[in-house]
């Protein structure tokens, strides 16, 4: 459902997603200032080839050695999406060709092993109460991760290609969408019909606390929206608008966190408190090719093509984690570690970096 923002990665290094960078509620004009643009690359006009080998030499960082350096923990030759971490194990959708199959390996490195196939699309991974949620073309899945549990059970019937799909403790929440308009459905976690939580909602991504379900919407041109609901259904609540390309939304501690990119800016990392009120915003970053973000009490993280890097959810300087990679796409974090999936299938690979 990130529609948008797959599309900008794929032109990011041409023009991007075109439009206004109007923040939400600051009342101000677009930023339009110098300082927002992106910088573009240099280009040598000039030089002897062999200087020009003599000065790339001189100039390739040093392998990077110590606790601080990106480990690959798993090759994959066609990754598909998602990242989820269950304590033990990372996973990852992998396509085969035919089939989907869902992947893991385990935190601390080893032999990738297949945990589920599907004949249909896989778009989304979340872990709930120690079981893997999987959103499908033809449905919801999901399967224990306790060992020796069986095989995958639908729980939910309907389509769903690319739905986001979110947890909590009591429900799954997914995003479905139609040619009118689209709404935010749940359902309990052992499985159920789907019933409407908000309608007229056009979801990029949602999180949920229990007490409400938080989305992004795409709203109309120029002007994507954070938004938010009761669990149990009611009125959906503005908490932003005038967004360019609302991205993904995580939930941490008393805030919903959620991002906002434009070629003219970058990103812009906001946060606002549970239940709603006025948004902060945490960083600013050049990155505009951000596609998924994680948070813990200390720091937002976030994929960015080729950069993993990090800021303070209390507001302060971006720091770059992780840099050189290939389609960085999506992003965890556990306790110690950020860990993300480089989508490309010459490259691709599931990367873990200490915090």
């Amino acid at each position: 459902m990130r529609s948008c923002l797959v599309v900008v990665l794929m032109v990011v290094l041409s023009a991007g997603c075109k439009g206004s960078s109007q923040t939400p509620n600051d009342g101000g004009p677009a930023d339009m200032s110098s300082s927002d643009h992106m910088n573009a690359p240099e280009i040598n006009l000039g030089g002897s080839d062999a200087g020009d080998a003599r000065d790339a030499a001189a100039e390739k960082p040093p392998a990077c050695t110590g606790p601080k350096c990106p480990v690959m923990l798993a090759t994959d030759t066609d990754p598909s999406c998602c990242i989820a971490l269950d304590g033990t194990y990372v996973y990852w959708v992998h396509f085969s060709g035919s089939a989907w199959s869902i992947m893991r390996v385990a935190t601390g490195g080893g032999t990738p092993e297949p945990f589920e196939r599907s004949e249909f699309i896989v778009s989304e991974l979340a872990i709930q109460n120690n079981v893997l949620y999987w959103t499908a073309d033809d449905g919801i899945y999901r399967r224990d991760l306790a060992a020796g549990s069986p095989s995958a059970t639908r729980i939910v019937k309907d389509s769903l290609s690319n739905s986001p799909i979110a947890t909590d403790a009591a429900n799954v929440y997914w995003g479905w969408s139609t040619f009118g308009g689209g709404e935010v459905r749940k359902a309990p976690l052992a499985g159920g019909t789907g019933v409407a939580v908000a309608t007229g909602a056009q979801v990029v991504q949602l999180a949920s606390d229990g007490t409400n379900v938080y989305w992004t919407d795409y709203g109309t041109s120029l002007n994507s929206k954070m938004m938010m609901a009761p669990v149990a259904g009611g009125t959906p609540t503005e908490i932003a608008n005038g967004l360019t390309n609302a991205g993904d939304v995580k939930i941490e501690g008393t805030n919903v966190y959620w991002y906002d990119s434009s070629n003219l800016f970058g990103t812009k990392f906001w946060k606002a408190p549970l239940g709603g009120g006025t948004p902060v915003m945490v960083a600013l970053s050049p990155d505009f090719g951000v596609y998924e973000m994680a948070v813990d009490g200390t720091n937002i993280y976030w994929a960015a093509v080729d950069t993993i890097a990090k800021a303070p959810i209390a507001g302060g300087a971006v720091t770059e984690v992780a840099t050189g990679q290939t389609w960085a796409m999506y992003i965890a974090v556990d306790a110690n570690n950020i860990y993300w999936m480089n989508n490309d299938s010459d490259a691709g690979a599931i990367m873990k970096i200490a915090k």
